[in-house]
């Protein structure tokens, strides 16, 4: 298995023509002899003109993270593939994670007292208030739920 980084387009009226690099996941097999890549997991996707953003890489590796996770690999596997994705998007460390979490949650709150905890619409989660790309929170409550695990080195 290895990191396969897709590369693509946009065409939503958001990104209008902004290129976005995927990371995919995919092994190698042979299909009536010719060898063929199967997609195994998608992991996450990277906006150009967002990589300057200081929550990048927090945001990239949330969703990376608990995919592999799932996917129950084996630990030389996983480091390899997590070696892989650092080439391209520093991992933070867990205190960095804790750190941004909790800057977040002010943010978070400061948006509450500002807003009056109105939402959007009548769609939008809880924490959704307009704030882009942190729509999306875990039932826990808690967006890094990995902060537990032990950082690999490259």
């Amino acid at each position: 298995m290895f990191v396969r980084w897709k590369r693509r387009v946009l065409k939503t009226r958001r990104y209008q023509g902004e290129q976005a690099h995927y990371a995919v996941l995919v092994k190698s097999v042979r299909v009536a002899g010719q060898p063929r890549q199967q997609v195994i997991a998608y992991l996450a996707r990277l906006i150009d003109s967002r990589m300057s953003y200081p929550a990048t890489p927090f945001d990239f590796w949330g969703k990376v993270l608990p995919k592999l996770d799932a996917l129950n690999l084996p630990e030389v596997e996983r480091a390899k593939i997590e070696s892989a994705l650092g080439q391209v998007v520093r991992r933070p460390l867990p205190a960095e994670f804790e750190q941004h979490e909790a800057e977040f949650q002010k943010f978070l709150a400061v948006a509450r007292e500002m807003f009056g905890g109105q939402r959007r619409s009548a769609q939008a989660s809880p924490t959704s208030w307009g704030c882009g790309h942190y729509n999306v929170v875990p039932k826990n409550g808690h967006r890094f739920p990995y902060l537990g695990t032990t950082q690999t080195k490259a």
